[in-house]
C-alpha cells in the first residue's frame, strides 16, 4: 500500500455528471459495440476526468461545466459519517448530504454568477460546515448534485490507493 501524506490531500475540482456542459451517456447503441460497453465506456471517461481533473473528454464542445471546489474529507468525518449510516442513524441520502456540506468551498458557474453565497454554520460533529441552505440551493437546481458529490466526497475519503 502506497500512503500519501497530508501535504498531497488538497482541494479538487468536481462536477455534476448530469450537467448540461457534460456528455451524456447514449440511450441506444450506435455503433459495433453494446450498449452495456458505451454505457461502460462512458462511466470509465467520467472516473477518469474527476481523477486527474482532466475534463476534455467528458464535456461538451464550447461548453464549461460548473466547478464545484470540495475539500477532502478528513478521516474522523468520513468514520463519523459512515458510523451514523451503520448505526441506521442517517440514510444514505442524509449522508450524502452532510458530506457535501463538509466538502464544499464553493462553485464557479458562469451561468450561476454570484448567486452561490458560501454560507457556514458552526456543528458540534463536523466544524463549521456549508449552511443547509447551500444544499438546498443546489437540490431546487436537481437533487442528485448534492447526493452525487456527497456520495463522492466519502468515496474519496474511503479510497485507499487513490490514482
Amino acid at each position: 500500500m502506497s500512503l500519501r501524506p497530508p501535504s498531497n490531500v488538497v482541494a479538487y475540482d468536481d462536477f455534476f455528471s448530469a450537467d448540461p456542459a457534460i456528455v451524456q451517456p447514449p440511450k441506444e447503441r450506435t455503433t459495433e459495440q453494446s450498449l452495456k460497453e458505451l454505457l461502460d465506456e462512458h462511466a470509465r471517461k467520467l472516473v477518469v476526468a474527476r481523477e486527474t481533473g482532466r475534463w476534455e473528454d467528458v464535456t461538451v464542445p464550447g461548453r464549461t461545466p460548473a466547478r464545484f471546489k470540495m475539500q477532502p474529507l478528513t478521516g474522523n468525518v468520513r468514520r463519523e459519517i459512515l458510523d451514523a449510516i451503520e448505526r441506521r442513524g442517517i440514510g444514505s441520502h442524509r449522508a450524502a448530504q452532510i458530506a457535501f456540506r463538509v466538502a464544499f468551498k464553493g462553485v464557479t458557474d458562469p451561468e450561476l454568477g454570484d448567486t452561490v453565497k458560501l454560507e457556514l454554520e458552526d456543528t458540534d460533529r463536523y466544524g463549521k460546515i456549508a449552511a443547509i441552505a447551500v444544499a438546498d440551493f443546489f437540490d431546487r437546481i436537481d437533487p442528485q448534485i448534492v447526493t452525487e458529490l456527497g456520495n463522492e466526497a466519502v468515496r474519496r475519503a474511503s479510497d485507499l490507493s487513490p490514482k
